[in-house]
């Protein structure tokens, strides 16, 4: 057996210098990493018993540059070969040969940071590779169908997600006029859009608003509130707020209330919630004004559990802005994955630059959008919603801007499902 040791700045060219030198029959015996690089000692014309035993040997020794309690020396400094004979048992049991296996030698090898970090380049190439065979797709799809990577531009732009855009250019009959291809896209999308109609100021019951802080449930309760209110008068309207976290939280809806002539309750268990709700069993509605917090934080749960345990039909709604990141509603909805939702509700639309996101989301869950908000004005800007409305809504707010997203942000975000789709 020959035995050759090989020093190089990573591990890809030590390896590298191996095959060169003694061929791809060449085995591993060793690696570590030393001053200015990685040494590495390889052999060839071996024999696979003497291999394994060496292996073996080389398990059981301490771990390198961590000093031996009953040896302070280097243990680098004796040569490789040389702890094998000094170390090795005369005949190993058939235990420890066992324990020596292609998988234990796997699991040593992928946690060698050397091979962590030839994994990591990898990963870095294949991500610049694909998104180079991603632009190649797109572009053969933009000298093949310039009116499809047209028609995916547009709709890009009214913010729908990617898989979003792909459905509904793929349900387009294609002619030369791109007018008619638009008018097709806009007709199938509104088509997808579920809506709740006018339910829960038609229907009354109980009403839970929950959502993440800042989206704008206290204002949307009082618009609802103050609506119900006009048609059948304050006193079927009953106000309740679980929210015990969030200062001038239970003065802020109180406010709403006193100005509508509602009464306004606090709940801050799921006790106190059964025994408030027993108590406005006589209302023809109740509004539950439900804590915002974070996605992460822990006291979320506790809210959705109080809603979803309870006794009482509670119907409840998740309450999305349309100026938040399509990526971070879809986090609101997930995070109360428990509570079975009526629908949504979407509020500042007088504040967002696009609607599709937002779109995307309900259609995406199959959430009925009930009602949108676009002011805060009470009770005048909440409306039930309509799709039609919302997709010319969606539309008009693209025409202010002639703008639409560039080649390469359009190749990078469709190129794989032009690709693998």
């Amino acid at each position: 057996m020959k035995i050759k040791r090989y020093f190089a700045a990573d591990m890809r060219r030590a390896i590298q210098m191996v095959r060169e030198e003694q061929g791809p029959d060449a085995v591993i015996l060793s690696n570590r990493k030393v001053n200015g690089g990685v040494e590495l000692m390889a052999a060839i014309d071996y024999d696979a018993e003497v291999v394994n035993q060496m292996a073996m040997d080389n398990t059981d020794q301490t771990p390198e540059n961590v000093p031996s309690p009953s040896n302070n020396s280097e243990p680098d400094a004796v040569p490789m070969a040389e702890q094998t004979r000094a170390e090795a048992p005369a005949a190993p049991s058939q235990a420890r040969a066992a324990a020596v296996n292609p998988l234990r030698k796997e699991i040593e090898w992928s946690q060698d940071p050397a091979i962590v970090a030839m994994k990591e380049e990898l990963q870095q190439l294949s991500g610049v590779v694909l998104n180079q065979l991603n632009g190649l797709a797109w572009g053969e799809m933009r000298q093949k169908h310039p009116l499809y990577v047209k028609l995916m531009q547009y709709l890009m732009r009214m913010g729908l997600s990617p898989e979003l855009c792909r459905t509904v250019a793929d349900q387009i009959t294609f002619c030369d006029s791109m007018a008619e291809n638009w008018r097709q896209a806009m007709a199938f999308l509104a088509s997808q859009i579920q809506t709740g109609d006018d339910d829960i100021l038609s229907n009354g019951g109980i009403v839970a608003l929950v959502g993440p802080t800042g989206v704008g449930k206290t204002t949307t309760i009082a618009k609802l509130a103050a609506r119900y209110t006009l048609r059948h008068g304050s006193n079927k309207v009953a106000l309740v707020t679980t929210d015990c976290y969030r200062i001038g939280a239970y003065q802020q809806l109180q406010t709403y209330g006193r100005i509508l002539g509602v009464a306004v309750y606090v709940a801050n268990s799921s006790d106190e919630l059964h025994d408030t709700l027993e108590m406005l069993s006589d209302k023809e509605l109740v509004l539950i004004d439900t804590a915002g917090v974070s996605m992460r934080d822990e006291r979320l749960m506790s809210q959705a559990v109080m809603l979803a345990e309870s006794q009482f039909p509670i119907r409840s709604y998740v309450v999305l802005s349309t100026t938040t990141q399509r990526h971070s509603q879809e986090e609101v909805v997930k995070a109360y994955s428990q509570l079975d939702f009526e629908g949504v509700i979407l509020t500042k639309l007088d504040e967002t630059l696009a609607l599709g996101e937002a779109i995307s989301v309900a259609i995406n869950h199959q959430l009925p959008i009930s009602y949108v908000c676009d002011g805060q004005m009470v009770p005048e800007d909440i409306h039930p919603a309509r799709a039609n409305n919302l997709v010319n809504r969606g539309v008009s707010m693209i025409q202010d801007s002639v703008d639409l997203p560039d080649e390469e942000r359009v190749a990078l975000t469709f190129g794989d499902l032009v690709a693998y789709g």
